[in-house]
C-alpha cells in the first residue's frame, strides 16, 4: 500500500502545481512565437524581462522563505502560475482553473478509492481533460 500512496501524493502534487505551471509553459512558449498584440510587441514569454524579474522572486520565496513547507511551496507555485498566466491574458485563467479543479478532484478520488479500475478511470478523466484544454488552446492559437 505505501507505493500506491506515493503515486497518489505525486498526482496531488501535479494537481496543485505542476499541471497549471506546465500548461502555462506550453502556452507561453507558443505565445512568444504566434501571439502578438496590436502594437507588435511579443506578449509575455519566458525570454521576457517580466519573466527574468518574476522567476528569481518566486525561486527565492520557494526555497528560502518557505523552506521545507511542502504545502506552502505548492500553494506558492499555484498562485505564481495563475499570476504569470493571468499577466499574459486574464481571459484564459478559467482554463487553468478548470484544469486545477479537475486534477485536484481526480487526485482526491484516486487517493480515496481502493478499486484499481476506478483509479484508472479518474486518471484518464484528468489526462483527457488536460489534453482537451491543450487542444482547445492549439485551436485558439493557430487558427
Amino acid at each position: 500500500m505505501p507505493s500506491t500512496m506515493g503515486i497518489s501524493n505525486l498526482f496531488l502534487y501535479f494537481a496543485y502545481a505542476a499541471i497549471p505551471f506546465s500548461l502555462g509553459l506550453g502556452v507561453y512558449y507558443f505565445s512568444s512565437i504566434v501571439f502578438r498584440d496590436y502594437t507588435k510587441r511579443v506578449i509575455n514569454a519566458f525570454n521576457s524581462i517580466e519573466f527574468l524579474i518574476f522567476l528569481p522572486i518566486v525561486f527565492i520565496i520557494y526555497w528560502f522563505v518557505l523552506g521545507k513547507n511542502l504545502r506552502g511551496q505548492n500553494l506558492l507555485l499555484l498562485i505564481a502560475s495563475y499570476f504569470f498566466y493571468g499577466w499574459w491574458d486574464w481571459q484564459f485563467l478559467t482554463l487553468i482553473l478548470l484544469s486545477t479543479i479537475v486534477d485536484f478532484i481526480c487526485g482526491q478520488k484516486i487517493t480515496s478509492t481502493i478499486n484499481k479500475a476506478k483509479k484508472k478511470l479518474f486518471l484518464r478523466i484528468s489526462i483527457f481533460t488536460n489534453l482537451g484544454i491543450l487542444g482547445f488552446l492549439n485551436i485558439q492559437i493557430f487558427c
